[in-house]
């Protein structure tokens, strides 16, 4: 869809990730396609035994794509961006005229954030992030995030595990004093619903709160209810297993004490946020009404779920009040 909508001097490439030895799948002849393997990377000197690199360290699809083709600057664009109702010729030719080295959202210094501890524990005294779903790099940006990946894959920073996609590219750029721009703030509108999370289904939003607009992460309707029904079903599996069994660290000691029945309310509170978002944050006025609009899509099943979980946070809170009084 997206070579159909893109301006037409934009070569669409899918970059698809075959590292540790995974088989190409049977994809259409007429894809034009950049694999992400083991050779590759090893060729450009890069670690190829971090088990999960797919998902952690998406900046090795930019160096697949330098390694493989030329160009001055490519976008990258995770699959569960949606792109609803945009001039996407437009959108994109726009900024073609921006010589940034960085486009993505959300760039800006990181020094408390949860993914800079990968980067300050192995000596980097600055780190910034970015959001990745939508980013685009220059070739000298793509070298430049390369090196400092190249540089601390070695350092051993005990439990703080490997740096992500959007700090090593981020940081990369600002300490190579390299340019950015920021698609947050140049499209705030386009972006109102463009998060970590919930899982948004793009009708939905459409519906709701019109377009045009730039969406993640987006799921189609099976995908929505599968991901909640499993999240919802883990918790409550979870809390009748330390009912039943009782002991230590269980469930069942978690009702006992306040402070204890607090962390099972916080676990129930972001099965809330996983279906709908922070309350009233990413939404604003239109909170109430787009949870409403999500519960009456979902299976009863799912619906019956999530108003057991919301039974738990509500006795949470009771007891808390009853605590303070």
């Amino acid at each position: 869809a997206l070579s159909r909508l893109a301006p037409a001097d934009h070569r669409i490439v899918g970059v698809v990730d075959e590292m540790h030895g995974v088989g190409r799948w049977a994809w259409p002849v007429e894809y034009d396609l950049v694999s992400i393997n083991d050779r590759l990377l090893e060729s450009v000197g890069i670690r190829t035994d971090i088990p999960d690199a797919g998902w952690r360290c998406g900046d090795y699809a930019y160096y697949a794509l330098a390694a493989d083709r030329e160009f001055e600057y490519a976008w990258l664009i995770e699959p569960d961006v949606v792109f609803e109702g945009l001039d996407l010729e437009s959108f994109f030719s726009e900024l073609d005229a921006s010589d940034a080295d960085l486009i993505a959202p959300d760039i800006l210094p990181a020094p408390g954030w949860l993914w800079s501890y990968q980067l300050t524990e192995r000596g980097i005294t600055s780190p910034w992030r970015c959001f990745f779903p939508l980013t685009r790099l220059s070739r000298r940006g793509i070298e430049a995030a390369r090196r400092l990946r190249t540089r601390i894959q070695w350092i051993d920073a005990a439990n703080y595990g490997h740096p992500n996609d959007e700090g090593v590219v981020a940081t990369a750029v600002a300490a190579g004093g390299l340019t950015m721009s920021d698609l947050r703030l140049a499209y705030p509108r386009y972006f109102a619903h463009f998060h970590h999370r919930p899982k948004l289904q793009s009708s939905t939003i459409t519906e709701l709160f019109g377009g045009p607009s730039i969406l993640h992460p987006c799921v189609d309707q099976a995908g929505f209810v599968r991901g909640l029904r499993r999240e919802l079903l883990r918790a409550a599996r979870d809390d009748l297993r330390g009912w039943v069994r009782g002991g230590r660290g269980s469930a069942k000691r978690t009702l006992e004490t306040l402070g204890d029945f607090a962390l099972l309310t916080d676990r129930h509170k972001e099965l809330h946020r996983l279906a709908f978002g922070p309350p009233d944050a990413q939404f604003g006025a239109y909170g109430r009404e787009f949870r409403h609009h999500v519960l009456r899509t979902l299976p009863l099943d799912v619906r019956a779920l999530l108003v057991a979980s919301a039974g738990l946070v509500m006795l949470g809170q009771i007891r808390s009040a009853k605590a303070r009084s």
